[in-house]
């Protein structure tokens, strides 16, 4: 039994390994007051991608998808407007190397902060879901190479005071164009 349950714990580390285990964590404890403690207008979405990818910055998408035990499914998206870009250079570090990457910042748009509101009202109303993910949409530019492997790091930040969460960090990426 202490092996099945260890294969378990393995399996399910590795298959949620780009899903640091605090974002597990902070996801799993949000509760109807968390939500309806967001300020649409504060939250921000930042993405790292390694050169020479770069994002497509208007087709940008934050979603939040959720389902109730009765079945009832429900996803918002919200179109986000990009707030700031910048290039971080390579770095050669001691223990490991730094690659150099493309880092876009955004924030929710003005027309979708009402629609974050209904999506407010809405959780509160059906109380905590059985399931919900938070996602975020994007589109790359027109990548050279024929083949290329990319590593793309998606934060969270849901109000001033709070710092980035990772949604995925290190995600592998194979890019065929």
């Amino acid at each position: 039994m202490k092996n099945l349950s260890l294969m378990f714990f393995c399996l399910t580390l590795t298959a949620c390994s780009s899903v640091p285990l605090g974002t597990m964590l902070k996801m799993a404890s949000m509760d109807k007051n968390d939500i309806l403690q967001i300020k649409p207008r504060e939250v921000r979405v930042r993405i790292t991608l390694d050169e020479p990818a770069e994002l497509e910055e208007k087709e940008v998408t934050l979603s939040f998808k959720f389902e109730h035990k009765q079945g009832k499914k429900s996803e918002y998206q919200y179109k986000l407007k990009l707030l700031s870009q910048r290039a971080i250079k390579a770095e050669a570090g001691f223990f490991s190397d730094t690659s150099a990457a493309n880092q876009y910042e955004f924030r929710i748009s003005e027309q979708s902060i009402e629609e974050f509101k209904q999506y407010q009202i809405e959780f509160a109303q059906a109380g905590k879901p059985e399931s919900y993910a938070w996602r975020v949409y994007y589109y790359l530019k027109n990548i050279i190479k024929s083949e290329l492997s990319l590593t793309l790091d998606v934060e969270l930040k849901l109000s001033n005071e709070q710092s980035y969460f990772y949604l995925f960090k290190n995600a592998k990426l194979a890019v065929e164009s």
